[in-house]
């Protein structure tokens, strides 16, 4: 099936931020797990051992490191991009080309991955420690 470009950019920019956002909510939750365990009382999950806290501090580490990462991802795109239109401006032209090898645009590319990874390390992390804890 051929598709014009202007359609999967349209595709690649819903599907990336729908990773985009996927990721903050699965991080968040585990975020809220892992509180969760840690402060224990009446709502924590009843388990036959304790999650170990060392799995618990690591797993709530990557989960928040992936928050981080979406937003230092949001801020280079936010600098990449400034940094074009003000080029643009000075030069009176209408149209931009992104240079995919510049730092910033490298550190979008970077932190688009390095949240995915974080997350989907955060959410192994926690199932491993919740299975030893069975």
């Amino acid at each position: 099936m051929k598709v014009p470009l202007p359609t999967v950019y349209t595709d690649l920019d819903r599907v990336t931020d729908r990773i985009s956002q996927q990721t903050r909510t699965i991080a968040v939750g585990v975020l809220a797990l892992v509180w969760l365990f840690l402060a224990g009382g009446d709502k924590a999950p009843v388990l036959p051992h304790k999650v170990n806290l060392v799995v618990l501090l690591l797993t709530g580490g990557a989960a928040l490191m992936a928050l981080v990462f979406d937003y230092l991802q949001y801020l280079a795109a936010y600098w990449d991009s400034r940094k074009l239109k003000e080029e643009a401006e000075r030069e009176g032209s209408k149209e931009v080309e992104y240079d995919c090898s510049t730092r910033l645009y490298r550190a979008r590319t970077f932190s688009f991955r390095a949240k995915q990874v974080l997350t989907l390390l955060s959410v192994g992390l926690l199932l491993a420690g919740v299975i030893n804890a069975l």
